[in-house]
């Protein structure tokens, strides 16, 4: 397992989840910004499909599946009402409102129906991200990833708002709060691996250098002479022998 690239994941995670909430706020005011954040959500999720390329976990695998099919359910639904109220537009502009108005209510009912299912669904995935950070805390920091569970509960307590339809309002703003915890996920510290310089590789040992000789010294034997008179040795430097006094060439 890369600890390192994979609390480089999670940053990127926090990253996204952090552009996210602010494009929650944005389609307040400008409504297709709902799209770019429906992308970065995507996006999100493929980074936890990395993750778990790295880190295989249930938990995670879970979240990811959950989530994706929560939305597939809700965009059937949204197709379901969709065509509800145009059945209904078609029954008022051509008079035939009553022989409509039973299908509307059977399509609006369906749709409800499924909305219900895919919040559940919504509500599971985040359950199963709780799971993953509530058995992994030793790998994150303490205070990191107890804001990251604060965000998760807001969430999952967002999806219960967003099913009662009156308090969907409160629903919005946890998610906002909710995504905005999550992100503090961007702000891991490098990993131990990151930090501790890599050891210089060894160099190769340098050969010894041969060590110039010295010249040995020549020792020049003085010349030895001898008197030739009495053949005693000359041992001074004088003209005379030492022994019979003779002179000496």
């Amino acid at each position: 397992m890369n600890e390192s690239k994979i609390l480089n994941e999670f940053r990127d995670f926090g990253s996204k989840m952090q552009i996210i909430a602010i494009l929650a706020i944005l389609a307040f005011i400008i409504p297709f910004v709902g799209i770019i954040q429906l992308i970065y959500i995507f996006l999100a999720l493929g980074t936890i499909k990395r993750i778990t390329h790295e880190m295989p976990d249930a938990n995670l695998s879970e979240f990811r599946l959950r989530y994706i099919i929560g939305f597939l359910v809700q965009l059937i639904g949204g197709c379901i009402m969709f065509i509800a109220f145009l059945m209904l537009i078609l029954g008022l502009v051509f008079h035939y409102f009553y022989a409509f108005i039973s299908g509307f209510i059977v399509m609006m009912v369906i749709s409800m129906i499924i909305f219900l299912i895919s919040a559940v669904l919504e509500y599971q995935a985040w359950g199963y991200l709780e799971s993953f950070f509530e058995n992994h805390r030793p790998m994150f920091p303490a205070m990191i990833v107890e804001d990251t569970l604060k965000g998760i509960k807001n969430l999952k307590l967002s999806v219960i708002f967003y099913m009662t339809l009156i308090l969907s309002i409160i629903g919005v703003i946890l998610q906002i709060v909710g995504f905005f915890r999550v992100a503090s996920l961007k702000n891991l510290p490098p990993s131990r691996e990151e930090t501790v310089p890599a050891a210089p590789s060894p160099s190769a040992p340098t050969p010894p250098q041969p060590v110039p000789s010295t010249p040995p010294k020549v020792i020049m034997s003085e010349e030895v002479r001898y008197c030739p008179h009495c053949g005693s040795k000359i041992t001074t430097a004088g003209n005379f022998c030492s022994e019979c006094g003779a002179q000496l060439n």
